[in-house]
């Protein structure tokens, strides 16, 4: 069995590519009760903000996170 896995990993390695983020994702520096969340957001999954429109922050006690971090919208 371990030599299976060391085949299978040895090939993978192989393979490998290192991620790059690039243009099409955002990392971003989140504070530490927001920990839960992945920092990386790609591109295609963020919308427009208008600042006149919007309150450019949004406070996190207004904020419900489900038991996977993601936010559950309330309305």
């Amino acid at each position: 069995m371990q030599a299976a896995r060391d085949r299978q990993k040895s090939y993978a390695d192989l393979k490998h590519k290192p991620m790059e983020i690039g243009d099409v994702a955002y990392k971003l520096e989140l504070p530490e009760e927001l920990s839960r969340v992945h920092n990386t957001f790609f591109t295609c999954q963020l919308k427009e903000c208008q600042a006149d429109e919007l309150p450019v922050a949004v406070p996190y006690d207004g904020l419900h996170l489900d038991d996977k971090a993601s936010v559950v919208d309330d309305l």
